[in-house]
C-alpha cells in the first residue's frame, strides 16, 4: 500500500495513532507518536477503502488515515498490515 509513513500523520502501517508534531524552528520539525495502552489497530479489509477515498478526494498528495493508493504488492500478499513491520521511530527504548 502506498503510505503516508513517518514524515505525515498517521503514519504507523500497524495502527490509526495520530502522531503529533512538534516544530523546532521554522525549518525544523518532529512527528512524535504519544504513548497509548489502548491503540485503535488497522484492519486489511478497510485499507482498499482509504485508498480508493484518498484517490476521490486526490488534491495534492491526499492521504486517508495515511493510506495514498494501493500498490501492487498489496494484491500479491495473504495480509499486508501482518506482512508490515513496526518503525523503529514508534518503539520505546527502555534502557537506563
Amino acid at each position: 500500500m502506498c503510505m503516508r509513513q513517518w514524515n505525515g500523520f498517521f503514519g504507523c502501517t500497524k495502527c490509526h495513532i495520530r502522531d503529533i508534531r512538534f516544530f523546532f524552528n521554522e525549518r525544523s520539525s518532529v512527528h512524535v507518536y504519544p504513548y497509548s495502552p489502548n491503540v485503535d489497530l488497522r484492519d486489511n479489509n478497510e485499507i482498499p477503502g482509504f485508498a480508493a477515498q484518498a484517490l476521490r478526494n486526490r488534491q495534492y498528495d491526499a492521504d486517508v488515515y495515511g493510506v495514498k493508493a494501493l500498490s501492487r504488492l498489496y494484491f500479491m500478499l495473504p495480509n499486508m498490515i501482518l506482512c508490515t513491520t513496526v518503525d523503529s521511530m514508534q518503539c520505546m527504548d527502555l534502557r537506563e
